[in-house]
């Protein structure tokens, strides 16, 4: 019987039947075989999280340590191909490699950032600079303006979007918030349609975004997570009024359970695209069934209509599979709402808007809000 060698075969038996044995001995540091695999796991996740796929070149400028292995296994893992560049040689002839190669993404460790002239790597999509501990250099970060969060939130490769409803003169407008684990973009308009998707994140937008089943979104892109947290909360309440809803209810949230339990490891892409057929396939037997309620009969639609969203967050180590990020940043917003009933006018708006995104950047990011505030007034 023909059986490929494969790298990753090694890292792989060796977790599997030596755990707890100590396998890397990087100075003082000391990681097991279980660690070492969890963590090229990690690595193969997160590239492939940054749009790297198979064929793609990962270029490496770093000094012999346990990162170095794990990017030997991790990198092949997901059949990109890995491009060690010698740290011995010049400034020029590195960014020669990297040109002539045809990299697509740089791992770079931080201390010898002076090898790369990083104005020259444009053609780049990605720079991933490595380091060990606190970044080094001037802690002192300045808040981001609100025209630079919105240039992150466009390049956001994972975005969580939700928006409800606020009165501006005493008329219905939209507040939507467009979030990140270190950022939030807030603006508020008349329309609750595509055209403010399209107006945010313009038609370059290429990342995920996570919401909830309202259709603007699915003719923006096709690239989304649906929300899970609306559709268990659906179907549980259906569940309450409705019998022949219960064994769907538990159905979903069995599975729901099922894959963030098997997630939780941080499997590697070959065991999560596994994961991934197996969760289709189980939701394809439940909308296959027929129903006698129209109203579940509706909220089936609704599942199927959305098929190819559902398990985005399967894939994707990067992608959550509630919008729950979203609505936390609205919170705020309704609070505000119930307090102040509408903004007056137009240019309030606008202040709020400004407001809202750098007060709630701010905070994510860990920044005290009155002292940026001072700052930004003073300067």
């Amino acid at each position: 019987m023909f059986v490929p060698l494969l790298v990753t075969d090694f890292i792989k038996r060796a977790s599997k039947h030596y755990p707890r044995k100590v396998g890397i001995v990087d100075g003082k540091r000391r990681i097991t075989y279980s660690e070492f695999g969890e963590r090229v796991n990690r690595l193969s996740n997160a590239l492939v999280s940054l749009g790297i796929q198979k064929g793609d070149k990962v270029a490496v400028v770093d000094t012999n340590s346990h990162r170095y292995l794990e990017q030997y296994y991790g990198i092949p893992q997901i059949g990109a191909i890995l491009l060690p560049i010698n740290i011995r040689l010049t400034a020029k002839d590195i960014l020669y490699i990297l040109s002539d190669s045809e990299a697509k993404c740089l791992l770079l460790n931080e201390d010898l950032a002076n090898l790369v002239d990083k104005s020259q790597l444009r053609y780049l999509d990605r720079l991933v600079l490595m380091r060990d501990g606190l970044p080094k250099g001037d802690l002192d970060i300045k808040g981001p303006e609100y025209e630079e969060i919105l240039d992150r939130i466009r390049g956001a490769k994972v975005l969580y979007v939700d928006e409800t409803s606020i009165r501006v003169q005493g008329k219905k407008y939209w507040i939507w918030a467009f979030t990140t684990p270190t950022e939030t973009f807030v603006v508020i308009r008349k329309s609750r349609g595509m055209k403010v998707l399209m107006e945010i994140l313009t038609r370059r937008f290429t990342g995920i975004i996570v919401c909830d089943g309202w259709k603007p979104y699915a003719k923006f892109t096709n690239h989304i997570q649906r929300c899970w947290a609306h559709l268990l909360r659906e179907s549980e309440y259906l569940a309450e009024k409705i019998a022949e809803a219960a064994p769907l209810d538990k159905a979903l949230r069995r599975l729901y359970r099922k894959l963030n339990d098997a997630l939780e490891s941080d499997p590697p892409p070959e065991t999560r695209r596994q994961l991934w057929y197996m969760a289709r396939a189980a939701l394809r037997r439940w909308i296959r069934r027929e129903y006698a309620s129209e109203k579940v009969e509706k909220f089936i639609g609704k599942i199927s209509n959305g098929f190819e969203y559902w398990f985005t967050f399967v894939l994707r180590s990067d992608v959550e599979p509630t919008n729950n990020r979203a609505e936390r940043a609205l919170r705020e917003h309704v609070v505000q709402r119930k307090i102040i009933g509408t903004l007056r006018n137009e240019k309030g708006t606008s202040i709020h808007e400004r407001i809202m995104t750098v007060l709630t950047t701010w905070a994510q990011q860990g920044l005290n809000s009155f002292q940026m505030l001072r700052s930004k007034l003073s300067g």
